[in-house]
């Protein structure tokens, strides 16, 4: 008898611990972008507690209107990454917002994929760094994020669509 209920016991362990890794493989983001500075754009998932952002520096990375494509694995993070936030309770204040606060519950960092960015319409020459407002499309492939504790997620393929960009939060 407690043979049977230890198996019991441990295929019911077994089955909460995939069904942990299947919600986290299944996140599904609202269609809704945003974005700001010289680029960060992101989504909310559905329930407003992870977001999923593309950082990147403009002038780094040398963007311009033709569709450019970086490789994660090469390119070096402080000028390009990916990343999945998860808040403890709902997020109030994201990447856009100089009001901080929001307690982070877990990070994943992207360390392979593919990044497409294109400038959709570019700002005037001349304008101050507060004008600079532009707007981009960025398309994800195949991106693999990885947490602190070697857990993993991947996003096969994400879009962020005509994003206004550029202006800075305060």
């Amino acid at each position: 008898m407690k043979k049977l209920l230890f198996r019991i016991l441990t295929i019911a362990a077994i089955a909460n611990l995939n069904s942990c890794k299947t919600d986290m493989d299944h996140i599904e983001f609202a269609s809704d972008s945003g974005g700001c500075g010289s680029f960060v754009v992101f989504k909310m998932n559905y329930e407003n507690n992870m977001g999923v952002a593309v950082m990147g520096s403009r002038e780094q990375l040398n963007l311009s209107k033709e569709e450019q494509t970086f490789d994660l694995s090469k390119t070096s993070s402080d000028i390009l990454h990916v990343e999945i936030v998860k808040y403890i309770k709902l997020v109030s204040a994201y990447y856009c917002d100089d009001v901080a606060g929001d307690e982070i519950e877990d990070l994943w960092t992207s360390t392979s994929g593919k990044v497409k960015i294109q400038i959709m319409q570019d700002f005037e020459d001349g304008l101050s760094i507060w004008d600079r407002i532009y707007i981009i499309t960025v398309k994800i492939e195949n991106i693999v994020l990885e947490n602190s504790k070697g857990d993993k997620i991947k996003i096969d393929y994400l879009d962020f669509n005509n994003v206004r960009v550029g202006f800075l939060p305060g």
